[in-house]
């Protein structure tokens, strides 16, 4: 694939704000998992979330992608531009949504088990794996690129690739979280005082070029 392994491989998971609290407080859950966030605020398309109930992970450590916390390995990504656009099954608007950041190497540091994929977890093209050395089977050009609409015949499956996974068995600990990306001052504030009530030290920041 094209494009270089970045030094630093990120994982970035967006939600909406509201749910921060109970993640302060409890660290990220699999959707799988028993302990359930009972005002969640979901901001994903429910045809989507039910075919990942189902699609196995074949490889170590096994499960289905709701075993596992979900990230992708750039910010803008096409599920944040269907909120934007308002194609999405929720009514909130982007400047609700907020970004958890960890990093692959902070996650082997906590000895956490994780797969990632060349794309779009659900997708069949795309693949699973569970070694470093197959980082470079992601097209990072793609992941870090300002465009990837598929626009055929000379732009395919931009799409799928932009919407590789880093998926993290089971949990992340709150010890994992190394910032929080907002897109306005007034969510800053509101992240701020959340980080604060938790007496956390997360750098919280104002990203505005990761949204659209």
């Amino acid at each position: 694939m094209p494009g270089h392994i970045p030094n630093v491989v990120d994982g970035y998971r967006i939600l909406h704000y509201k749910n921060l609290p109970f993640i302060l407080q409890n660290g990220i859950y699999c959707p799988a998992s028993n302990v359930k966030d009972t005002n969640y605020i979901n901001i994903g398309k429910k045809d989507i979330i039910n075919k990942r109930e189902t699609k196995l992970i074949e490889i170590h450590p096994f499960g289905r992608i709701h075993d596992y916390v979900s990230f992708y390995f750039g910010p803008k990504s096409p599920m944040l531009y269907s909120i934007y656009k308002e194609n999405s099954d929720t009514n909130c608007s982007q400047a609700d949504i907020i970004y958890i950041v960890t990093s692959i190497s902070t996650i082997i540091e906590k000895k956490i088990d994780f797969v990632f994929t060349t794309g779009q977890a659900i997708m069949q093209l795309s693949t699973q794996h569970n070694s470093l050395a197959e980082l470079s089977k992601i097209d990072w050009d793609i992941i870090a690129a300002k465009f990837w609409f598929d626009r055929p015949p000379e732009y395919v499956d931009r799409v799928r690739k932009r919407m590789a996974e880093l998926l993290i068995y089971e949990y992340l600990p709150i010890n994992c979280i190394l910032g929080i990306g907002v897109m306005n001052e007034k969510i800053l504030d509101i992240v701020r005082k959340m980080v604060l009530d938790q007496r956390l030290d997360i750098p919280v920041k104002k990203v505005l070029n990761w949204y659209y």
